[in-house]
C-alpha cells in the first residue's frame, strides 16, 4: 500500500514541476539520497526568483514565520517546515498542520510556527506525497527556503541617541513620509506608531507612560522623540502591514525589523564612603537578574547580594530605582570590588567560580553629606509657574488622544484634558513647531506641588482615587 501511494504521489509531484518552475527554490536542492535527490539533480537550472514569488522563512520574536505566494500555498504541493532537525509543521492545499495561517494584504499566506533559536537552520522543503504521509520517510523534491534564523534588523538607515533627557530616533524622511506603518517600542513595550509622516498613539495601552513626542525635519532626516523612555532602554522600530495602529502588531504582520539597539547608558553600580562605611548602590535592574554578587575589599569578603536578599551589610534602604547596602570595617584608599559568582547563597567563593567583575572602585574619604536626590525621570510633561499661573505643556499626540489626564495642585484636581478638549484651564496655547499644547491654570503659587495623573473615563467623569491609572508628573513648582 505504501509503494502504491508513493507512486501516485510521484505522478502528482511530476505534474507540479511545471507549476513550481515559476517559483524556484531560494537555495540549492538537498543532496539527499532517494527519488527526491535524483529528481532535483535532473532538473534544469532556473534563475533566482523575484521576491514576490519566493518562499521565505524568518525568525520574529522567537517564532518561525513562513511566507508563501498564493499559487504555492493553495496547490497540491506538500511542504514541510523545519528548524534544525525538528519538524515544525506542514502545508498543503491551504491546510496547515502545526502552525497558524494568516493571509497578508499582498495575497501571500504567512504561517506562524513554533519557537526557534537564533543561528538554527530554518528550511522549507517540497516533499513527495501528501498530508498524512510519514514526513521522515517521504523523499525530498527540493528546498524552497534555507536560512540561518536571525532576528537582526535589516539595513534601514535608522539611528537613535539619548539627548537632553529624551530618546530620539532619527529616520530617513523618505521612509517616515512614505505609506509605511512603523511601530516604535522601548524594552518591548509599544511607544507609538507612524504612517505617512504622522504619528499615532495606539489604543489598548492604558496606564503606560511612554509616548511618541515632537518630530523635527532636519534635512533628509526626521527626528522623533520617545517620551518617558529611560536611558539604557532597548529601542526597536519595525515595519508592519496596514495603515493604522488599529490593524494590530501580531508577529505574522511584521514586514521587517528596521532598528534594534540599546539607547543611552544604563545606570550602573556605584560606591561611596560615608561616615567611614562603604555605601554600595545597586540598580533594581541588576537585582532583578538574581545574580550572585560578592562584595569584597582588601582581599576580605564583606558580604553577598542576590535578588532582594543580602548577607553582610549593616544597613539597607532604597533610593529611587536602586537599593543601597552599607558595609562597615572598610578603610579609605582600599579597592572595593563586586564580582558575579556562579551558584547561590553560601556556595563556594573559590576564585574559579568568578564570572565577571562588575565594579572596582577606590574608596575615597568624603565629608558626611546627605544623599544626592535621585535624578529626575524623563517625562513627557513640562510645567512652570508665571504670574500666579501654572503652565502645563503636553505633546499634541497626547492631547489629541482619547486618554484623560488630570492636573492636581496641592492634592486637589484643578483641570483635566482629553481629545483636544479641556476643563478648568484659563487658556490654551499651541506650538506648531514643537507639536505641543500649553494649558494655563490660575490660582497656583510658588512652592505648590503639581501632579499630572492619567484617569479613567471622559471629561466630567469624576476624580475618585479608584479612577487613577498612573502618575505621569510630580514636581514642586
Amino acid at each position: 500500500m505504501r509503494s502504491t501511494r508513493t507512486l501516485a504521489a510521484c505522478v502528482a509531484a511530476t505534474a507540479l514541476v511545471g507549476l513550481l518552475s515559476a517559483t524556484p527554490a531560494t537555495a540549492a536542492p538537498a543532496d539527499r539520497g532517494g527519488a527526491g535527490a535524483s529528481r532535483s539533480a535532473a532538473a534544469p537550472a532556473v534563475p533566482a526568483p523575484a521576491p514576490s514569488s519566493a518562499v521565505t522563512a524568518s525568525l520574529v520574536n522567537g517564532h518561525v514565520i513562513v511566507s508563501l505566494p498564493g499559487e504555492i500555498s493553495s496547490s497540491d504541493t506538500w511542504l514541510m517546515v523545519r528548524a534544525g532537525e525538528r519538524v515544525l509543521g506542514q502545508i498543503q492545499n491551504g491546510v496547515v498542520v502545526g502552525g497558524r495561517p494568516y493571509y497578508a494584504l499582498d495575497g501571500r499566506m504567512k504561517v506562524e510556527f513554533g519557537d526557534a533559536q537564533p543561528g538554527e537552520r530554518l528550511g522549507v522543503f517540497q516533499l513527495e506525497g501528501s498530508l498524512g504521509d510519514d514526513v521522515d520517510e517521504a523523499p525530498w523534491i527540493k528546498k524552497l527556503a534555507d536560512v540561518r534564523a536571525s532576528d537582526a534588523p535589516v539595513e534601514s538607515g535608522l539611528t537613535a541617541s539619548f539627548e537632553d533627557g529624551f530618546a530620539v530616533v532619527s529616520v530617513p524622511t523618505g521612509v517616515f513620509a512614505a505609506q509605511r506603518r512603523l511601530v516604535f517600542r522601548a524594552d518591548g513595550v509599544e511607544v507609538g506608531q507612524s504612517y505617512g509622516g504622522k504619528t499615532f498613539i495606539g489604543g489598548g495601552q492604558d496606564g503606560r507612560t511612554t509616548f511618541l513626542g515632537s518630530k523635527r525635519i532636519d534635512g533628509d532626516r526626521t527626528r522623533i522623540q520617545l517620551l518617558g523612555v529611560k536611558p539604557g532602554s532597548r529601542v526597536e522600530v519595525s515595519e508592519y502591514e496596514g495603515a493604522g495602529f488599529d490593524f494590530g502588531v501580531e508577529d505574522v504582520k511584521r514586514i521587517a525589523k528596521l532598528f534594534d539597539q540599546q539607547v543611552g547608558e544604563k545606570p550602573g553600580m556605584a560606591v561611596s564612603l560615608v561616615n567611614g562605611n562603604a555605601v554600595l548602590s545597586v540598580p533594581d535592574e541588576v537585582l532583578r537578574t538574581n545574580k550572585r554578587l560578592v562584595v569584597s575589599t582588601g582581599g576580605r569578603d564583606l558580604g553577598e547580594i542576590q535578588g532582594d536578599a543580602a548577607y553582610g551589610p549593616v544597613n539597607e534602604w532604597r533610593e529611587g530605582d536602586a537599593k543601597l547596602f552599607e558595609f562597615s570595617t572598610v578603610t579609605p584608599g582600599e579597592h572595593l570590588e563586586v564580582w558575579e559568582y556562579e551558584g547561590t547563597w553560601y556556595d563556594s567563593r573559590d576564585p574559579a567560580l568568578r564570572k565577571e567583575k562588575l565594579l572596582d572602585q577606590v574608596l575615597t574619604a568624603t565629608p558626611p553629606a546627605p544623599p544626592a536626590p535621585a535624578p529626575a525621570e524623563p517625562t513627557f510633561v513640562k510645567a512652570s509657574i508665571s504670574g500666579g499661573r501654572a503652565l502645563v505643556t503636553l505633546p499634541d499626540a497626547i492631547v489629541e488622544s482619547d486618554r484623560r489626564f488630570v492636573v492636581v495642585v496641592g492634592g486637589k484636581p484643578v483641570a483635566e484634558m482629553r481629545e483636544n478638549d479641556a476643563r478648568g484651564v484659563a487658556g490654551v496655547s499651541k506650538s506648531t513647531e514643537d507639536a505641543e499644547t500649553t494649558f494655563l491654570i490660575d490660582g497656583v503659587d510658588p512652592g505648590d506641588r503639581l501632579e499630572v495623573w492619567e484617569y479613567e473615563g471622559v471629561l466630567g467623569f469624576g476624580f475618585d482615587d479608584a479612577l487613577r491609572r498612573a502618575k505621569v508628573f510630580d514636581q514642586q513648582l
